[in-house]
C-alpha cells in the first residue's frame, strides 16, 4: 500500500458520523452478536465526546493521502495514570493487515508512553477473532475475562513489568 499516512485529531464536525458509522460496523461484523444501532451509537457518540473534552489529541483519524482509514482513541485513566485505556480501534476492511495495523499498534504505545503510562488495557468482545489477533500480535496478553462477551487485554510497555 503505497502513500501517506497520517493521524489527524478528531474533528466532531467533520469526522463524527464517519466514525460512528465504523464503530457500529465493526460490532455488526462480529457473528452471533446482534446491534442495537441507535444505542450504539449514543453509547459511541457520548464516549467520544467525554474524551474529547479531556484532551484532543486521544482521539484521532488516520488518513492515506487525504482520505480518513482509521480511528484511534487511547488516553491515560484519570484514576491510575500510570495505565492507558484503548477505547477504539478501527481501520477500513481495505488497509487492515497493511503498515496501517503497525502504525495504530504504535501510535497507541507511543500515545501512553508519552504521559508515563507503564501499561495499556482494552475490552475486545470473545467472538472478534480478527480484532484478537490483531491485539496478540501486538504484544496484548488476556489479562481477564469480564464477562460473557467482554475479555480484557493488557500490553506491557517497553521498560515496564
Amino acid at each position: 500500500m503505497c502513500g501517506k499516512f497520517e493521524f489527524r485529531p478528531f474533528e466532531e464536525k467533520k469526522d463524527l458520523e464517519l466514525v460512528l458509522g465504523w464503530l457500529v460496523d465493526t460490532k455488526e461484523d462480529i457473528p452471533g452478536v446482534e446491534v442495537d444501532v441507535p444505542r450504539e451509537r449514543k453509547y459511541y457518540f457520548e464516549a467520544i465526546r467525554q474524551i474529547q473534552s479531556r484532551e484532543k489529541e486521544f482521539s484521532s483519524v488516520l488518513y492515506l493521502d487525504d482520505e480518513p482509514v482509521g480511528y484511534l482513541c487511547t488516553f491515560p485513566i484519570m484514576k491510575h495514570p500510570e495505565n492507558a485505556w484503548l477505547d477504539f480501534c478501527y481501520l477500513i476492511p481495505e488497509i487492515r493487515g497493511t503498515a496501517a495495523s503497525a502504525l495504530v499498534a504504535e501510535r497507541t504505545v507511543q500515545l501512553a508512553s508519552s504521559r508515563g503510562c507503564k501499561a495499556i488495557f482494552l475490552n475486545v468482545h470473545r467472538l472478534n477473532r480478527r480484532a484478537i489477533a490483531f491485539y496478540e500480535k501486538n504484544g496484548w496478553k488476556l489479562h481477564e475475562k469480564k464477562d460473557d462477551e467482554l475479555q480484557r487485554m493488557k500490553k506491557v510497555l517497553t521498560g515496564s513489568r
